[in-house]
């Protein structure tokens, strides 16, 4: 990776981001930032698929085609304006399959998924001989739809465990992108600490990020 000026003034924010749990188990989760490489490239994988997007693409492909054979040379823009409300019209009236569409709670959990990079501490998930379960795709989503309610008195009371950890990892991620974002303007105001590209730019970074996380009342 290329070195630039601008990376000594942001590096000191990171893509991940760790936080306690809320209920002082011992679990630490690595989260990525919302804006992350990481993030964002998944996003992009889930739009491709994504119901709405896939159907459009279809009408545009069936718009093109029906052009072509209709002795068109090219796709221009008379052929759009002219096929292309008939073609929407036809896919409107056809109605989504379940296959096609997910409930928002699926959707929530599955960015959470994205987000969530590792776990550590006593806290985290074991197996039966007490050694800390390796973070998959699997092994993510089975924690952070785990339905095992969290009792009075403790933070997230009345969520399951899982809705309660999906709400503390997205809080994270979005905490650091708008704490990367603070970084970055000011660093591009010109002055201050870290316009000169000195190693101790901009405003000072929390090093417990671990407030990210509700308060336990436990």
């Amino acid at each position: 990776m290329m070195k630039l000026k601008l990376h000594s003034q942001i590096g000191l924010v990171e893509d991940l981001v760790t936080v306690a749990d809320p209920w002082n188990s011992g679990m630490t989760l690595v989260v990525n930032r919302s804006g992350s490489r990481k993030v964002l490239r998944a996003q992009r994988d889930r739009a491709r698929k994504n119901p709405v997007v896939a159907r459009m693409n279809a009408v545009m492909n069936r718009v093109a085609t029906q052009a072509l054979m209709e002795g068109a040379e090219q796709v221009d823009e008379e052929s759009v304006a002219r096929l292309l409300p008939a073609a929407i019209e036809a896919e409107l009236n056809r109605p989504f399959d379940d296959s096609e569409v997910s409930d928002p709670t699926a959707r929530s959990v599955q960015e959470a998924v994205d987000r969530l990079e590792a776990w550590s501490g006593p806290g985290a998930p074991a197996d039966d001989k007490g050694a800390t379960v390796p973070c998959t795709e699997e092994t993510k989503r089975e924690l952070l739809t785990d339905p095992t309610p969290v009792p009075p008195g403790h933070a997230f009371a009345g969520y399951s465990l899982g809705a309660a950890l999906v709400e503390v990892v997205m809080a994270a991620s979005e905490g650091a992108d708008i704490l990367r974002n603070a970084w970055l303007r000011e660093a591009g105001k010109g002055s201050g600490p870290g316009s000169d590209g000195s190693s101790e730019p901009g405003p000072a970074i929390p090093q417990d990020e671990s407030s990210f996380a509700p308060d336990s009342n436990s």
